[in-house]
């Protein structure tokens, strides 16, 4: 009796049968990046996220500098931020804005082959919610190795 009594509050309590976590849907590849064009030094910034790692790649344009590429697993909550900004992106244009103008620099954001480019840290216009995102993943990284 006792053994059935424990069995019932168990299964009441939803204990009695785990079912073990389902993966979360992939996430797919996004890609995030800036430039200077008028600059000295590492000038180019890469942000990529493809299967569950986050990789940034650093170069330079007008002087010759070696790349710095870091790489780390990607958080679970920058995993889920990224998935909701990715369901309210929405990229329209190729353009907006003036990017690298006056050297005022540019920002690029990629998602689903699909790529806006736009002024450095100025309006994603329907990839904001995402440009915004990859830049806060961005600065989870040391600006110097």
């Amino acid at each position: 009796m006792r053994l059935l009594s424990l069995s019932l509050l168990l299964a009441a309590s939803g204990c009695a049968m785990m079912r073990p976590s389902t993966p979360a849907a992939a996430l797919p590849a996004v890609e995030w990046g800036s430039s200077f064009g008028m600059c000295a030094g590492y000038c180019v910034s890469r942000l990529v996220v493809a299967d569950g790692t986050v990789t940034l790649t650093e170069t330079g344009t007008r002087t010759p500098v070696e790349p710095r590429v870091q790489t780390r697993p990607l958080t679970a909550a920058e995993r889920a931020r990224i998935a909701e900004a990715l369901a309210a992106t929405r990229i329209t244009t190729e353009t907006l804005g003036c990017p690298d103008c006056a050297d005022g620099g540019a920002e690029y954001v990629e998602a689903g082959g699909q790529r806006v480019t736009f002024e450095y840290g100025g309006d994603a216009g329907g990839a904001a919610a995402l440009a915004e995102a990859l830049r806060e993943v961005r600065t989870s990284f040391p600006a110097n190795l």
